[in-house]
């Protein structure tokens, strides 16, 4: 396209040629080039689709790690009270170096409870743990008494709501 600007450029100095045919030339090749533009962007979105459509499709058909138990029933919420009872967990499968060891509290109805740590302490796995996104190394997570081990991931999820913090600063 440079070659084509410099000999338009040279017509006009040598006068075949009026300084309007310039920004005519330069037009004309947008308009050729435009629907090029238009048809490679077409061709990057849908190949960017196809890609994250393969994406989902390979992450619905992986098992979930965690599973249900046999007959596990309906979580029933009485009050709400949570009760952490010396809680182990390792993201290691292995359990070498755990991440959380004896963890025991508990959150009353009505009470406002606060987590605060250091990055990496254990915050963010503390409320996983308790959607049951993992599966503790041992000791008991209980909603109003009953395991959560023993109730289905659906109602235990559709029971629990969390407000994240929000950092204004």
């Amino acid at each position: 396209m440079g070659i084509i600007f410099v000999l338009a450029t040279k017509k006009i100095i040598s006068g075949e040629g009026c300084p309007s045919d310039l920004p005519t030339l330069i037009n004309y090749l947008f308009q050729l080039n435009s629907p090029l533009n238009i048809l490679s962007y077409s061709y990057r979105w849908t190949n960017t689709l196809f890609v994250d459509a393969r994406s989902v499709l390979e992450l619905l058909s992986e098992k979930p790690t965690v599973e249900a138990r046999a007959g596990a029933g309906e979580l029933v919420v009485k009050r709400g009270k949570i009760n952490f009872n010396q809680v182990k967990f390792s993201h290691n499968p292995d359990g070498d170096s755990l991440l959380l060891e004896n963890l025991t509290f508990c959150i009353s109805p009505g009470q406002t409870v606060a987590i605060i740590g250091e990055s990496g302490g254990g915050k963010s796995t503390i409320f996983r743990l308790l959607y049951r996104f993992y599966d503790i190394k041992s000791g008991l997570i209980s909603i109003d008494g009953q395991d959560i081990n023993e109730v289905t991931a659906e109602s235990l999820c559709s029971s629990l709501g969390i407000v994240p913090q929000v950092n204004l600063a």
